[in-house]
């Protein structure tokens, strides 16, 4: 069995999931053309935050950018599961952020063709 295998659910459920998120959001009364409805990550940015020195997971925060567009705040998260917001130098000076905004989001990067999980 794959590590991902525990993780796995079935495409019936991924649907129902993403169908109660558009659900909810119809409730809101932007306007439906805008109304995001997911994020794409590249793997090569994403694996940029794994490779940093102790991180264990990433967080994704969700926020609204200086263009009033919702977008994710990706950070590592070290084994303590403390964000680590801070990137330190060699005389432990922070150097910079350890956050990160890189998503994309849907619309305007939604999935080509018809996927379920995108379906009204």
């Amino acid at each position: 069995m794959s590590k991902l295998e525990k993780y796995r659910i079935p495409l019936e459920r991924a649907v129902a999931y993403t169908a109660k998120w558009r659900e909810i959001q119809n409730l809101n009364p932007k306007d439906p053309g805008t109304k995001v409805r997911a994020f794409t990550v590249h793997v090569t940015e994403l694996q940029e935050i794994i490779d940093e020195i102790g991180v264990e997971t990433v967080r994704f925060y969700i926020g609204i950018n200086d263009k009033n567009k919702e977008t994710l705040v990706l950070v590592g998260v070290n084994k303590d599961n403390e964000d680590m917001i801070e990137v330190k130098g060699k005389s432990d000076t922070v150097e910079e952020s350890g956050t990160f905004d890189f998503t994309h989001p849907c619309p305007d990067t939604c999935a080509d063709g018809l996927s379920p999980l995108n379906t009204d």
